[in-house]
């Protein structure tokens, strides 16, 4: 029954006639620029550095997002659909080089050969007869690899991924795509979570696909480092999947947050409606904590709250009888139903979710979940060092800001309750990323990476904060502007 299920998603996308280009966009929303296409690449290009890069700081810190929004007269409804570049710069000995270059997706090729960006809505209604006999039929499943969300080493392998189980290899040096990336096994879902996580104690990864069926699956799994081989560590059967953006890792648990934004199945097969209009918001169900032991895939429990979305969890840690997540909660899931609407974001029109760092509380010995607010700042694209994962942290990096495009970062304190912040003006800064100094003893000894937008002089910058001050050490700018990127990854030089 499963094959029934195996159809295209793909994120919204439908023929526009607008064609927003650098050389075109309104000055009068100035921050726009960060949605304009680029369409020059660049290879180890030697930036002018103002200020310092510290002399230790040794890799390549890479940005992943949209970056070609139109083709011909034809544009992405949804920011997302811009397909998938790349942006790398390289540090060394305090000086810095930048590349980019275009992701060579299968659906990028197609797209130039149609000569129109292709989309989840069919371009003529097919019977529900058609649909049936095209799904059980033996033709190759549509391939949906416009990698634009995120990058990650697998196996010592640069791979750039979206939402869908199609990862393409990306060289390290040049960043020309090379193929698609398989891993050794025959595991089969239709969607997966983008993030996974990695335990640098057991060297392992885990990850969550999405099986769409008459009784869907969600599929939990994990990897060790060096191979790609992945093993199934639980198979759960719903009925109306969710969508999840992330999840949450303890030394023990691994836990599911379910919120109620969920599909049937029945509906993705057989509606003429895009791959995420086919969702449904539910706040009666609430949102579920599903706890499973990470070592059997056992379920533990199930925890039932209030309504809320996110898409990225921060952190999760234990205590006796207690599992602490801290997430980034939205009230609902209208951020990604209106948030990424790109004619929209063009127009300088934002859907301004309300997103707030919350904390919950699992007493995994009453089944009860508690609930606070940790900070009254809006925040997204959370960031903390990545050797307290899995332990109580106490600082926190994300991007915030009084409007709905985030232009400041910003540092909490968790345990103070203090923040401090970095801005300048007309600069919009993407996802801050902490890098801890060599030998570092204290949790925010190191600096933060962001690449960030100058709206004033039309181009982008490499930005290098102090982490524990959040002042700025120095910057390298870029001879173009950057559109807004997704996520991004610091990774150590020989990493």
């Amino acid at each position: 029954m499963t094959q029934l299920f195996s159809i295209l998603l793909v994120s919204l996308s439908v023929p526009l006639t607008a064609n927003p280009t650098k050389e075109n966009c309104p000055v009068k929303f100035t921050h726009q620029l960060g949605f304009c296409s680029l369409k020059k690449e660049s290879q180890n290009q030697k930036l002018t550095v103002n200020g310092t890069i510290p002399e230790w700081l040794n890799g390549s810190f890479i940005n992943i997002g949209p970056g070609i929004f139109e083709i011909n007269n034809t544009v992405a409804q949804n920011w997302l659909d811009g397909f998938g570049m790349i942006h790398q710069f390289s540090i060394g000995k305090g000086t810095v080089t930048y590349s980019n270059k275009l992701v060579n997706s299968s659906y990028y090729q197609e797209c130039c050969k149609t000569g129109k960006i292709r989309g989840s809505k069919p371009e003529q209604k097919k019977s529900t007869w058609s649909k049936l006999t095209s799904a059980v039929s033996n033709a190759p499943r549509m391939v949906y690899d416009n990698a634009n969300i995120t990058v990650q080493r697998f196996n010592d392998q640069l791979i750039a991924a979206t939402e869908t189980p199609h990862y393409i290899k990306i060289n390290s040096s040049t960043l020309e795509s090379k193929n698609s990336f398989t891993f050794d096994d025959k595991l089969d879902y239709h969607f997966c979570a983008a993030h996974s996580l990695f335990d640098p104690s057991t060297q392992e990864w885990f990850g969550l696909g999405i099986q769409f069926a008459h009784t869907s699956n969600y599929i939990i799994y994990k990897m060790n480092q060096n191979c790609t081989k992945r093993i199934v560590l639980a198979t759960i059967p719903v009925g109306y999947p969710a969508y999840m953006h992330s999840f949450a890792l303890t030394q023990n648990y691994i836990i599911l947050t379910e919120h109620p934004y969920v599909v049937s199945p029945y509906d993705l097969l057989l509606s003429d409606d895009s791959f995420i209009d086919n969702f449904i918001w539910k706040p009666q169900n609430g949102t579920i904590f599903m706890v499973f032991d990470r070592k059997t895939g056992k379920k533990i429990t199930s925890l039932k709250t209030d309504a809320f979305f996110t898409f990225h969890h921060v952190n999760a840690f234990e205590t006796e009888n207690m599992i602490t997540i801290d997430l980034i909660a939205h009230k609902d899931a209208e951020i990604l139903i209106k948030g990424f609407n790109y004619k929209d974001l063009c127009n300088g029109k934002y859907y301004a979710s309300l997103a707030h760092l919350k904390r919950y509380i699992l007493n995994l010995k009453t089944n009860k979940v508690s609930s606070s607010l940790l900070t009254p700042h809006f925040l997204e694209l959370p960031h903390i060092n990545s050797k307290q994962l899995m332990h109580n942290y106490q600082y926190l990096y994300a991007t915030t800001g009084e409007h709905a495009i985030a232009n400041q970062l910003i540092k909490l304190d968790l345990h103070s309750k203090r923040h401090l912040t970095w801005s300048a003006k007309d600069c919009y800064p993407t996802e801050p990323i902490f890098v801890a100094k060599p030998h570092a003893k204290d949790e925010d000894d190191g600096v933060i990476l962001s690449t960030v937008l100058d709206c004033h002089k039309g181009t982008s910058f490499l930005l290098v904060l102090d982490a524990k001050t959040m002042k700025e050490i120095g910057r390298a700018y870029v001879a173009h502007h950057i559109p807004f990127t997704a996520h991004s990854k610091f990774f150590k030089e020989n990493s």
